[in-house]
């Protein structure tokens, strides 16, 4: 009896370690098998130069809160101490003609000021540097979608240099086979005698260019992949497995409609034109210093 019930144990840890093995097999592959969008996806997920550009979008924003902040009262307090050698002492005259010496002062001098300033005209500077700050945010998110639309780029034609290079290879493949079977035939033919030498030669170098060429597809197949697992930031080596398009879907339009759409929609243009009006707000901001300033300040000592 003890015997049957190890057996039934060993039976069933037997059929649950079966059925989680085709689990575990399907899961590492779905890592490694890829669509377009999900090359995508992670790419744009795990791209270090994305989170450093979303840090600089962070950084234009404490940079336009600083500036904001220029525009509030400062508030400041300013301590000091002063000792004397002795108490100040200032002489006074009587009616008799002589001098009584009082303590006017103390040795120990301390002192407390408490102040605020507001601003109120800086020659248009505070706002200068306030926009400033705010085409700095518009710049670092223009930066931010280039860089993201570069990416995708990028990814799209390391995928499809993988399609292209698998196909290559299949080609290859196929063409060595069949001349490895021309091989045989036109030795076998030279055996008999019905074809000369050098039509084997023949054949045997155009089997051995197509073995090189096979290789040289699976290095550029290698290499690609290598590429593609760099860009979403994989181990080099990582085995891939894309997904093939066999769809054509032409884009429909004239070269001019698409050319006009880039020029107003690419982050490039954008960016332009954010230069150009940062480059106005600093000619304006230089020239803040030809008008006077005006502020309010209370002291309270």
């Amino acid at each position: 009896m003890r015997q049957k019930g190890a057996i039934q144990w060993v039976g069933i840890f037997l059929f649950f370690g079966l059925i989680s093995l085709p689990t575990t097999a399907a899961a590492q592959g779905s890592r490694n098998y890829f669509t377009l969008e999900k090359a995508i996806s992670q790419a744009l997920e795990n791209s270090y130069k994305i989170k450093a550009r979303n840090e600089r979008i962070e950084q234009a924003n404490d940079i336009m809160k600083q500036a904001r902040a220029d525009f509030l009262p400062k508030l400041g307090t300013a301590y000091s101490y002063n000792r004397l050698s002795e108490p100040p002492i200032s002489r006074t005259s009587t009616l008799f003609g002589t001098q009584i010496p009082l303590v006017v002062g103390t040795e120990d001098n301390f002192r407390w000021t408490w102040f605020a300033r507001q601003p109120i005209f800086t020659g248009f500077a505070l706002l200068s540097s306030y926009r400033l700050a705010e085409l700095g945010i518009d710049q670092s998110q223009l930066e931010s979608d280039l860089e993201k639309l570069d990416l995708v780029l990028r990814v799209k034609e390391t995928y499809f240099n993988i399609l292209g290079a698998d196909k290559a290879v299949e080609v290859a493949e196929t063409t060595v086979e069949s001349l490895s079977q021309t091989v045989k035939v036109a030795r076998s033919f030279f055996e008999v005698g019905m074809i000369p030498i050098n039509d084997v030669l023949k054949a045997e170098v155009e089997l051995a260019n197509a073995e090189q060429s096979l290789v040289r597809g699976k290095n550029l197949a290698q290499t690609a992949r290598s590429t593609f697992n760099t860009i979403l930031v994989r181990p080099v080596n990582a085995p891939v497995e894309v997904e093939d398009i066999l769809v054509y879907k032409p884009e429909a339009g004239a070269f001019a409609d698409f050319e006009k759409k880039a020029l107003e929609n690419r982050p490039e243009i954008k960016i332009l034109d954010v230069n150009i009006q940062q480059t106005d707000q600093q000619i304006r901001l230089a020239k803040s210093k030809y008008y006077p300033e005006i502020s309010f300040t209370y002291q309270y000592i």
